[in-house]
């Protein structure tokens, strides 16, 4: 408890939102590779965009502390906000909803919300779906209504340890990734001030070179102590192991294997 939040290595999970995707659900109708996907392979689609198979609540009692979103606005709904993956695939507030509920019964448990991708003004053609100003004050109101008693106030700063927070009642950290929306307000902190992402962009088959890969990253950028590292790999099959896995002579599926990578990283 008398280590910085900062120094804890802390499980994550991928668009946490996602796990609801299914063939009923609508995608983004402004993501023209989405649409081409959507219309020709969606099933596939779907498998792909569909990042967990657990609920958030679920996530966070397995022992999942930070939690990546995707931010929406979808107008054909009643809940204009939702998390999503090129899809629309649960409404924001039923996320919020589960963190609220986790939080209430594990009053111990400290945990960030990042929300590190929205679809902004001019990414489609008629701004239908893009997070307007509006929808960023939409979005700011639903946290606030949600998470009020935990949303750790941004003046409180990233260098607290575990023990200084378990003495306020705040439990939890949002990362907005709209720094001049960020500062508007206390209840959230600005994303590209808050957070180092080590996301990996290169392409690897081979888990020693993931991991000489990170090792490098880490060591090149040692020490950042004013922001936390966000270490982000998508493990994405390859051609051949999608044609042995659609004509049989699979010997492991993704799940086995992403178990794996798992484990040699961690180990």
């Amino acid at each position: 408890k008398n280590k910085k939040w900062l120094e804890l290595a802390l499980p994550g999970s991928r668009n946490a939102g996602t796990w609801q995707l299914n063939i009923e659900h609508r995608n983004v109708p402004c993501h023209e590779m989405h649409s081409m996907m959507n219309s020709c392979f969606k099933t596939d689609a779907i498998g792909w965009h569909r990042a967990q198979r657990l609920s958030v609540g679920d996530q966070l009692r397995k022992g999942v502390r930070y939690l990546t979103l995707q931010v929406l606005v979808n107008r054909e709904s009643s809940d204009r906000l939702w998390t999503g993956n090129g899809y629309y695939t649960c409404p924001l507030r039923e996320v919020l909803k589960e963190v609220a509920d986790f939080l209430t019964k594990h009053t111990n448990e400290l945990i960030i919300l990042d929300l590190n991708q929205f679809h902004e003004e001019g990414q489609c053609h008629n701004g239908k779906h893009s997070m307007s100003m509006g929808a960023h004050e939409e979005l700011l109101l639903l946290l606030k209504q949600n998470l009020v008693q935990w949303l750790i106030p941004r003046n409180m700063g990233l260098g607290m340890t575990v023990k200084e927070v378990l003495e306020t009642p705040y439990r939890t950290m949002v990362m907005y990734c709209h720094r001049e929306i960020a500062k508007s307000t206390d209840c959230v902190f600005s994303r590209e001030d808050s957070v180092r992402d080590m996301s990996m962009t290169k392409s690897f088959t081979d888990v020693d070179q993931l991991f000489h890969s990170l090792q490098q990253e880490v060591t090149r950028h040692h020490p950042v102590e004013d922001r936390f590292w966000l270490l982000n790999c998508a493990l994405t099959p390859t051609l051949r192991s999608m044609l042995k896995g659609l004509f049989g002579g699979s010997e492991n599926s993704l799940l086995q294997y992403a178990g794996h990578v798992k484990r040699v990283i961690l180990h």
